[in-house]
């Protein structure tokens, strides 16, 4: 399963319910303020591997009967379109 990790925007650490195990939850390093929560994961080699074997799906779990709004995406949300592009490797003079 992937890990959550720190990053250098992080400003909280979302503790993990006390009645779960260490390995059925971890603590969430995370970023808030009023709008959201963003997190980073780390998958392994070998899920990435799977990613590209099943055509790059990522199957999301939420506990509980409901889930709130949310979203994925492989790009820093932090950075500047600029930067984005240069991890991207897409040239920003089109």
């Amino acid at each position: 399963m992937a890990t959550p990790i720190e990053f250098p925007e992080q400003n909280w650490l979302l503790a993990k319910p006390a009645d779960m195990t260490d390995e059925q939850c971890c603590s969430l390093p995370c970023f808030v303020d009023q709008t959201q929560v963003v997190s980073c994961w780390k998958l392994t080699e070998e899920e990435l591997e799977e990613i590209n074997r099943n055509g790059g799906k990522i199957y999301m779990g939420v506990y509980g009967a409901s889930t709130p709004p949310i979203w994925l995406q492989p790009q820093n949300p932090f950075a500047r379109p600029d930067e984005q592009a240069e991890v991207l490797g897409v040239s920003q003079a089109q």
